[in-house]
């Protein structure tokens, strides 16, 4: 049974890509929905993405734009991007760093440096 491009449209569903490119992106370039990866986009543009496995998405996660195999969109970055490898390699750096920053934070305020030290007791007359 074949689908009309309105009933496709209505169901979330757009057409795959034409020759056309400023039709094809005008009709299948959108804002990226919660389920989608945040680090999915356009080369240029990473807040917007194409809504199906496109050699139009690359990936921002590492901070400059890379291509992802379309098996790999279809399976990580459209639907299940809690689950990639190079997402969760990204979160957990963010967390060892957060936790780097908190443990340094921490030290500090409970070590005070000599030279604070020096100048506390100065001040308070402690020799």
């Amino acid at each position: 049974m074949k689908h009309s491009a309105s009933t496709n449209t209505q169901q979330g569903i757009l057409p795959p890509p034409q020759s056309n490119t400023s039709t094809r992106f005008k009709m299948l370039i959108r804002s990226a929905p919660a389920p989608t990866c945040p680090f999915l986009g356009l080369k240029n543009d990473p807040e917007t993405l194409t809504n199906f496995a496109s050699e139009d998405n690359f990936c921002h996660c590492n901070g400059h734009p890379r291509t992802m195999p379309l098996d790999h969109q279809q399976m990580f970055c459209l639907f299940g991007y809690t689950q990639c490898p190079i997402f969760l390699k990204r979160m957990a750096a963010e967390v060892r760093a957060r936790e780097k920053a908190e443990r340094k934070l921490s030290g500090l305020a409970l070590k005070p440096s000599l030279g604070m030290v020096a100048v506390l007791t100065n001040l308070l007359g402690i020799k």
